[in-house]
């Protein structure tokens, strides 16, 4: 290597680095279009979704979840590791650009580094640098020494990581070698002095100095550049496609948006079905979804099918879901897609999977990315309802729904002899009211559910407010049909009940099930219906802030609650239960293991309160972790979770120690 110092032999070296550095720059660029545009081609095979309305409010939301890191940071561990990472990969970005320039003007230097904020710069980005090696080291033990579960050793991830170092100690080591030579101190680059050390206590020459400067500067350009042509084919592709899905993900604060089916359309024949049966019918927004994701696993972690063992796993459903994206769409590019299998094939993407989803919307909260899993779950189950691929307890729930307007498959009248038996006032016929208490299929047909309806008329009469109820009028919302992925039969129902309920005039209603919540308030718009929807959480809460209710301090031990998933995740109502139960449980009440935001699905949503599950149940799973924490009352506020968690506390033989309770019998027991 000694040739290499001759001063004739660094002359030409300067002379040919720029034209070196033209070739591999310009050529890295060129490769990197070319894949980044084929991506582009793939995403614009989806459907025309409107995504870019409400700037300011997208812009906040890329402020806070990408260069806040608020997203990431929700896992903490894992969250302070990225957020180095994220602001390593800008920091020493400002510092590649000029490596880039200086390709060509060597002396070159950004105006921003080579001004009086010099000094701060070097020392921001050498602690950045630092940090961001230690969390590589983090990585490393999170991966191979803890081995957390959520985490896949693939090569891809050890590639990136490796990669990752390399920039980090090339920077370092360039930066050291350059303030040498440039006759600087270490001052303001502490971590960087290591390799100063190093280098000044070999006793090399000026020349070498150079070389290792050059050497430490060709391995930084050619790692950033191989980096960028590596990331198309890795799941690192998520820091090209993750700030443009943050960008334009749904930022109404909606869960599970579905979007609706014009039914006219598949009764003309304009549309052969509904749902997603190739990659085209998918949203150019949810294939961008598949390529945002970062295969960090938080969705898995917290998917309640995946925690009781089952086959889906969002982080894998989606990854088989870029794949397929990958394999079909140069076909469809080229023309060929008539010979394709749906994209629920059966085999690499099953029907257990999509079947397995209870919407939770775990997945859609905790993702850093933005990624929207329940909705295209959701249009995918559509493809296998119009196929038929439908569990057989599902499909006679459906029938049931369709033929008595109830998924119980009770008697519509039943429902005005639970009411008037209750002392409910049922409105006549031809009747007006603009304030209706909606009781939902649980509240009349269900044992537990009309003990909540019970509760609520006693809060009514002691507060001496008459409010009417539909009674046989009233069907179900059609949220099992929805969730189940019947959305003709959803379709049906919805415009019926808005029909009904504007011919009475209502304006406001009041419901204790959060699925009936959400499909008055929100699933209704869709078909034009606009009402003013109360869930009693929130009710009962104002009544006590009011002072129109008095209760009593209960001692039934430790006092817990259980979040519903569409009442927490999907509507944000988490203090209003707390308030109401902190108010009456004398200092007992105790969190679950697993709440608020982070709160585990009872196992009934998305329609599986209706058919089987199979394996491990969920509810059992989530009854499990009030035992763990002792607690002797289990408070909902919603139906469905009071049957589930009901129905494990009988598995598990503790239905003397421990009772399950829904908001209003807490309050209704305790008046004053």
């Amino acid at each position: 290597m000694e040739w290499l110092f001759y001063p004739g032999n660094l002359v030409s070296y300067q002379v040919f680095r720029p034209v070196a550095f033209i070739i591999v720059f310009v050529g890295a660029w060129l490769l990197f279009f070319y894949n980044a545009s084929r991506l582009v081609r793939h995403i614009l095979l989806g459907k025309y979704e409107l995504r870019w309305d409400n700037i300011p409010r997208r812009i906040f939301v890329i402020l806070r979840d990408v260069f806040a890191q608020y997203q990431p940071l929700r896992y903490l561990g894992s969250g302070i590791k990225h957020f180095f990472f994220f602001w390593g990969f800008m920091i020493i970005s400002l510092e590649t650009i000029e490596y880039w320039i200086q390709g060509i003007v060597p002396h070159f230097r950004l105006p921003i580094i080579n001004t009086t904020f010099r000094p701060a710069f070097l020392l921001l980005e050498d602690t950045i640098q630092f940090l961001v090696i230690v969390a590589i080291g983090l990585a490393i033990v999170q991966r191979f020494v803890l081995k957390v579960r959520r985490l896949e050793n693939t090569l891809d991830a050890i590639v990136i990581l490796f990669l990752i170092f390399t920039l980090m100690w090339s920077s370092l080591i360039t930066k050291a070698s350059e303030l040498i030579l440039q006759g600087e101190t270490f001052r303001y680059s502490p971590f960087a002095k290591v390799f100063g050390l190093m280098i000044s206590g070999a006793g090399l020459t000026q020349e070498q100095i150079y070389i290792i400067k050059e050497v430490g500067w060709w391995i930084h350009i050619l790692t950033v550049l191989g980096f960028l042509n590596y990331l198309p084919f890795s799941k690192h592709i998520h820091i090209m496609t993750s700030i443009p899905n943050i960008l334009f993900r749904r930022i109404d604060g909606t869960k599970c948006n579905i979007e609706p089916l014009d039914v006219s359309k598949l009764e003309k024949g304009e549309i052969e079905y509904y749902g997603v049966k190739k990659i085209q019918d998918f949203s150019w927004k949810q294939i961008l979804d598949f390529f945002a994701c970062t295969e960090c696993g938080r969705c898995t972690d917290l998917c309640p099918a995946s925690n009781t063992e089952k086959p889906l796993s969002p982080m894998h459903l989606v990854h088989k879901l870029k794949e397929r994206v990958k394999s079909d769409a140069p076909k469809i590019l080229r023309g060929d897609s008539n010979s394709l299998p749906p994209v629920a094939d059966g085999k690499i993407i099953t029907d257990g999977e999509i079947w397995d989803c209870t919407t939770c919307a775990a997945c859609e909260e905790i993702c850093p990315v933005g990624i929207e899993h329940p909705r295209f779950i959701m249009d995918l189950r559509r493809y296998l309802v119009f196929d038929q691929r439908i569990p057989s307890s599902a499909a006679k729930t459906l029938q049931k729904l369709m033929n008595q307007g109830n998924p119980w498959g009770l008697p519509p009248d039943e429902r005005d002899n639970f009411a008037k038996t209750s002392g409910f006032r049922v409105l006549s016929p031809g009747e007006k009211a603009e304030f209706i208490y909606w009781v939902g299929c649980a509240g009349y047909f269900d044992p537990l559910g009309q003990k909540i309806t019970q509760s609520m008329k006693k809060i009514f009469d002691h507060i001496g407010l008459d409010i009417p109820v539909l009674g046989s009028i009233e069907k179900c919302t059609g949220d099992p049909a929805r969730r189940l992925g019947e959305e003709g039969l959803f379709a049906m129902i919805a415009t019926e009940n808005i029909a009904l309920l504007k011919e009475i005039g209502v304006k406001k209603i009041i419901t204790h099930c959060p699925h009936c919540y959400q499909t008055l308030k929100y699933d209704y718009k869709q078909y034009g219906g606009e009402f003013e929807v109360i869930h009693h959480s929130e009710f009962l809460a104002k009544l006590i802030e009011d002072k129109k209710l008095k209760l009593g301090r209960i001692k039934d031990g430790i006092i817990s609650y259980h979040d519903s998933c569409y009442l927490g995740r999907y509507n944000s109502i988490y203090n209003a239960p707390r308030m109401i139960i902190k108010g009456v449980a004398d200092g007992s009440f105790r969190e679950a293991i697993r709440f608020g935001e982070r709160s585990m699905c009872c196992g009934a949503g998305g329609g599986k309160m209706w058919y089987e599950e199979r394996g491990k149940r969920v509810n059992y799973t989530r009854f499990e972790e009030f035992m763990k924490i002792g607690a002797n009352v289990v408070v909902t506020a919603c139906p469905y979770c009071n049957i589930m968690l009901d129905d494990a506390r009988k598995f598990k033989g503790v239905e003397d120690s421990v009772k399950v309770k829904d908001l209003s019998q807490v309050i209704s027991e305790n008046l004053q």
